[in-house]
């Protein structure tokens, strides 16, 4: 089997230098990993920065095709290995409000991004002040997409992460006046109970459903994190009271969506939660991750 795969490989670098990659054999997506700062999410082509709900489905697909494409290259067997070890940055939008007293979440498509369509200064607001100011314009965009979910923080039975503590930016402490930017938690069980069971709300199942199951079925997705031993995802989520100081004046901010890694759980946070899902969570946004998606053609 070396020796074939070996041969196979020969192949295959010579295919490479004629321009050409497994993922053109079987008309997949050049998908690559790279480990950058936000602000060069540029380098990708538009729309193909990765969502959770695509790297979910990727990372549970073993059909044949993916199997002997593993075989048969070894770069794309690394680039698989890494699908499901590493966290990624993803190309959601993410962007919060007050509407009547109450802060909503607006969880919507990649194309809409505010974030991504306004790379240099948002990148500059994220790293400086931890949110980025959405306009009025792209609020707007997010929130008449049939691709978007509402979802009221309040009934996401949040937790507070590290009660008592101060928030932390870069690595410094600095002390905010209450409501601070703690991290807080929504931990939702995806078990056979998902659609009744009363310790569930029906925006933990809504947004559960549009982070991981977009145009899938809710059920195969379940399924499939349960195969692997998941029955309850962990998403991280700013304090309500700290979105609706900051957007008391109807204005939205936005952060960005990370999706954490899914082979290697043990690296997780406390171990609470076999997958977790981390909504806006990090206020190291000048430091590097990792996104996926379909990088420019660089001119010879």
């Amino acid at each position: 089997m070396i020796k074939i795969e070996k041969y196979i490989n020969k192949i295959f670098i010579i295919q490479h230098i004629m321009g050409f990659r497994i993922e053109d054999i079987f008309g997949w997506p050049r998908l690559d990993n790279i480990a950058e700062r936000l602000n060069q999410a540029n380098r990708f082509e538009p729309d193909t920065l990765q969502t959770a709900s695509e790297i979910t489905d990727d990372r549970f697909d073993n059909s044949i095709y993916i199997q002997f494409a593993k075989i048969i290259s070894s770069k794309y067997r690394q680039n698989r290995k890494e699908l499901g070890e590493w966290s990624f940055n993803t190309g959601d939008t993410a962007i919060y409000t007050t509407e009547d007293g109450k802060a909503i979440l607006y969880f919507s498509s990649r194309y809409l991004n505010p974030i991504l369509n306004d790379l240099k200064t948002s990148y500059d607001q994220l790293v400086q002040n931890g949110c980025y100011r959405v306009t009025d314009k792209a609020k707007e965009a997010v929130i008449d997409s049939d691709s978007t979910v509402r979802i009221e923080l309040d009934d996401l039975l949040l937790e507070d992460t590290n009660p008592g503590s101060m928030a932390t930016s870069g690595g410094e402490r600095w002390d905010i006046d209450p409501p601070n930017d703690r991290n807080f938690t929504s931990t939702i069980n995806i078990s056979d109970d998902f659609f009744y069971d009363d310790r569930t709300t029906q925006n933990q199942r809504n947004l559960f459903e549009r982070i991981f199951c977009y145009e899938k079925d809710v059920d195969t997705v379940r399924h499939k994190f349960m195969e692997k031993g998941i029955n309850n995802i962990r998403i991280f989520l700013p304090n309500p009271d700290y979105i609706t100081e900051l957007t008391k004046d109807g204005s939205a901010i936005a952060r960005y969506c990370t999706i954490y890694n899914l082979e290697d759980r043990g690296e997780i946070r406390s171990g609470v939660a076999d997958s977790e899902f981390m909504f806006s969570a990090t206020e190291n946004h000048k430091y590097y991750g990792i996104m996926r998606g379909v990088l420019e053609e660089q001119p010879v």
